[in-house]
């Protein structure tokens, strides 16, 4: 069995897996593709974007150090500081969806 931090970076590398492996499935041609940076997107993010991120990353690890997540005790972990984290950015993605200027 993973331990549970083991098990924390196993769900980030899946989560980052599920994001980046459609882009480079994309049927684009690899001229007509842009060179992906990600500095120059993490540069033109605002405030608020920004305050979020780091918002979710100080609730992850402080329910991670209170819960003590590595000790096997998780499933506190995982229902008080992943769960309110993953509703956040979804509500946040849907709202987001509906701002004036969007397409449908």
């Amino acid at each position: 069995m993973l331990s549970g931090i083991q098990e924390v970076l196993v769900i980030v590398v899946i989560l980052l897996a599920i994001l980046f492996i459609p882009r480079l499935m994309s049927p684009r041609s690899r001229q007509a593709m842009k060179p992906f940076r990600p500095m120059r997107k993490i540069r033109d993010l605002g405030a608020r974007w920004r305050l979020g991120i780091v918002l979710s990353i100080i609730w992850l690890l402080g329910t991670a150090v209170y819960f003590r997540a590595w000790q096997g005790t998780y499933e506190l972990f995982v229902l008080l500081g992943v769960g309110p984290v993953i509703v956040g950015w979804c509500i946040t993605w849907v709202v987001a969806g509906f701002r004036p200027g969007r397409r449908n």
